[in-house]
């Protein structure tokens, strides 16, 4: 686990590829929102917006293999990988397709890979502070002195 040993503080693990990833799932409904958070943060950083969400239809957070409560992961992944892991995320938790993914910074990028991947499987996609293509040409370490 990278975020504390034991369970997620909201939701459930789900078994994808070998490794246990948290999910929370409220409300009901379709099309389900699911949140991809950026770089650095997990699912409940967005608790707030998933709670306004799930009045409407069914909310999804998760954290991401690597992040949060989910089980580490080697990096680097590419945004493949990550988009191919949510989709068997989804899957395994029974959450049914059509979703509108809602991506934050590096979540949006994922967020574009996933729809470039499946496009049959989602109708809509929100981005907020989104990262762009040139993100990993303009995120360079910094220099150490």
């Amino acid at each position: 686990m990278t975020y504390g040993a034991g369970r997620p503080p909201l939701g459930r693990h789900y078994e994808v590829g070998g490794r246990k990833l948290a999910v929370h799932r409220s409300g009901e409904g379709g099309p389900a929102v699911v949140f991809l958070p950026g770089a650095g943060l997990v699912g409940l950083e967005v608790l707030n917006v998933h709670e306004r969400a799930a009045e409407l239809t069914t909310s999804v957070l998760y954290d991401r293999g690597g992040t949060g409560w989910s089980d580490a992961v080697e990096l680097p992944r590419s945004a493949e990988e990550v988009a191919t892991e949510l989709r068997e995320l989804l899957r395994t938790a029974e959450i049914p397709a059509p979703y509108v993914l809602a991506g934050h910074s590096l979540g949006a990028f994922y967020a574009r890979r996933y729809a470039q991947l499946f496009p049959a499987r989602w109708p809509a996609c929100c981005c907020w502070i989104p990262a762009t293509r040139t993100f990993s040409t303009t995120c360079r370490p910094r220099p150490r002195n």
